[in-house]
């Protein structure tokens, strides 16, 4: 399971790498030209954020064992009760989810 945390905190950085470098211009693309130079403090400050944001992404990542982990229905009801909640609507009989 670590090489699995490892893996996602790996892909996480290097989307949030793309996902930040491309619009902000550090990465040149064709789809944008940046109009101002990119300063030196850009790149360590690029490279930061996306490191933080992989291992952000990686605490996300369940590493308890099947058997460990609750049934797969009672989480499916849980997220469909707080979507449902968060969304304002309320259905009749709806009991509350202790998650």
């Amino acid at each position: 399971m670590v090489a699995l945390v490892g893996y996602c905190a790996s892909a996480g950085a290097v989307a949030a790498a793309l996902i930040v470098g491309v619009p902000t211009g550090i990465v040149p693309t064709s789809f944008y030209q940046r109009m101002t130079p990119v300063l030196w403090w850009n790149y360590p400050v690029w490279i930061a954020n996306a490191i933080l944001s992989g291992l952000i992404l990686a605490t996300y990542v369940r590493t308890q064992s099947s058997s460990a982990a609750p049934s797969r229905g009672h989480w499916q009801q849980c997220a469909g009760s707080v979507g449902r909640r968060l969304s304002g609507v309320q259905q009749i009989g709806d009991h509350d989810c202790r998650c």
